[in-house]
C-alpha cells in the first residue's frame, strides 16, 4: 500500500499527517454451510431443503436467490 493524501490545507488543517507506506494482509474467513437431511420417496415432491450458515463477520447477512430446476 502507497501511502497518499488529497485535500488542500482548509481540509487538513486541524491534524498533522503522517504518511507511510505498509503492507496489509487480509486472510481468509472460514464460513461453514450445514445441509439438513431430507427425505423423498419417488414419485412425491421435492421436499423443502435447509441449510445453516455459520462464520458471517463484521454485520454480514445472507441474502439469497434461489431459482428452481
Amino acid at each position: 500500500i502507497v501511502a497518499s493524501a488529497t485535500g488542500s490545507a482548509a481540509v487538513l488543517g486541524n491534524y498533522d499527517v503522517t504518511l507511510h507506506d505498509g503492507t496489509l494482509t487480509v486472510g481468509k474467513a472460514p464460513l461453514s454451510v450445514t445441509t439438513d437431511d431430507a427425505n423423498k420417496t419417488y414419485g412425491d415432491a421435492n421436499p423443502a431443503f435447509t441449510a445453516s450458515f455459520g462464520g458471517f463477520v463484521n454485520g454480514e447477512l445472507l441474502v439469497t436467490t434461489i431459482s428452481p430446476l
